[in-house]
């Protein structure tokens, strides 16, 4: 009988990249969140004239951005495939928001390049670095979550713990005397 050895905790090698992307994933949703909340709003609150919607855009894509990484966390610490393709997923969906943040932010400097002073060019261009930051952080972890759910990299989530895959061939006829099992031999038949 092939039996795995029981282990409590993933391997160190499959935990990193989720606690690594999952840690970088709150780094940026942070950062974008903060830099949205007392970067735009209490500027435009003092200087009065934005267009606020985009400040909008900024504040759930952050949060969006720090759930996604506290996924990848959760899934470091307690694998699981549903956790696992939740990550994949709200890597996609945080992908995608950090293009839009991405967007909004290069319009806001070519089509209100002439009516704002130099801070909206700061915080758009700190919303375009943190924007292209993010994007990179969900392909990567979106890639990596596809790699262990969908291409079941060995030891880790695609399988449940402790199963080994085996698999049978029937019906082939054994070509050497090494193909054939090894059992005890039977008993002969002595004759006296």
């Amino acid at each position: 009988m092939i039996a795995a050895p029981i282990t409590t905790q993933p391997q160190w090698r499959y935990v990193i990249p989720f606690r690594v992307w999952g840690i970088a994933h709150i780094c940026f949703g942070a950062a974008i969140f903060l830099e949205e909340v007392f970067g735009y709003i209490i500027f435009f609150l003092i200087k009065n004239g934005s267009p606020g919607s985009d400040i909008y855009m900024g504040i759930w894509a952050g949060a969006i951005f720090m759930g996604t990484g506290a996924l990848g966390v959760q899934a470091s610490r307690f694998p699981a495939k549903g956790v696992i393709i939740a990550g994949l997923v709200m890597s996609v969906i945080s992908g995608l928001l950090s293009l839009g943040v991405l967007i909004l932010a290069i319009r806001l400097i070519v089509v209100y390049h002439s009516m704002f002073p130099t801070e909206i060019w700061v915080l758009s261009v700190l919303n375009i670095i943190i924007g292209l930051g993010e994007t990179i952080v969900a392909t990567v972890f979106t890639g990596y979550c596809s790699a262990v759910v969908c291409c079941g990299k060995e030891g880790y989530a695609a399988v449940s713990a402790n199963a080994v895959p085996i698999t049978y061939v029937a019906n082939q006829p054994a070509t050497q005397a090494a193909d054939y099992p090894r059992q005890a031999p039977l008993p002969q038949k002595v004759e006296v």
